[in-house]
């Protein structure tokens, strides 16, 4: 099972970064900023919009100031196929992580019907390969634990995890990953975050993970 390649993920979005996906890019809001730092991001959370993808059968919603980056097909994460990303806003001029979630779909045989079982073992195979190839990687909850207040969103029949790794670059990341399932596909959701500001994102996340919906 290939292990999850963030330095994939961070140079693509590394580069939205660098030269713009949009040119709202720099424009970052003042009062979202102001917000997100005094960790009054209830307000912040209010204005949502749904990404629907007919292909895949899923929709999900996100803030109306974050950048939502399309992948063309064959854009590929070990075994899956990246499908899109929602970047937040540049929090000041000199911000160099923007946080993001990104959603990632395997597929399997169209007569292979991927069970709850089988989705927790494939989660867990990732696990296992990112805790080989992450530096300073430290798992810190995961559904099958007792210690999974931190995971407390989404739907329940999906399997979560919570961990923190080290980037040479950025510092210490936090990661909140989530796999769902549905027929012969398994839905993989990987929210990113500076650990140090993984709490104030957490109640955006929130609303965005329990908006996923399989449609």
């Amino acid at each position: 099972m290939p292990e999850v390649n963030y330095r994939i993920i961070l140079a693509i979005l590394g580069i939205a970064a660098g030269v713009g996906i949009h040119n709202s890019i720099l424009d970052y809001d003042n009062n979202v900023n102001a917000q997100i730092i005094s960790g009054k991001s209830g307000e912040f959370t209010k204005s949502m919009k749904t990404y629907t993808n007919d292909q895949y059968k899923f929709k999900i919603s996100f803030p109306t100031n974050w950048d939502k980056i399309e992948f063309t097909p064959g854009i590929t994460e070990g075994s899956r196929q990246i499908i899109v990303t929602f970047l937040s806003p540049l929090e000041n001029p000199s911000d160099s992580f923007r946080e993001y979630l990104t959603v990632e779909i395997a597929s399997f045989s169209p007569v292979t019907t991927v069970d709850k079982a089988k989705m927790i073992q494939y989660a867990k195979n990732q696990l296992d390969g990112n805790r080989k190839s992450l530096k300073g990687f430290q798992l810190l909850a995961q559904s099958d634990q007792s210690n999974n207040t931190e995971l407390e969103m989404g739907n329940t029949g999906c399997y979560k995890m919570l961990y923190n790794y080290i980037d040479a670059t950025i510092g210490k990341i936090s990661v909140f990953d989530i796999y769902c399932t549905k027929d012969s596909k398994i839905y993989f959701l990987s929210f990113q975050s500076d650990s140090s500001k993984y709490s104030l994102y957490l109640p955006v996340l929130k609303q965005i993970i329990n908006s996923f919906k399989l449609t």
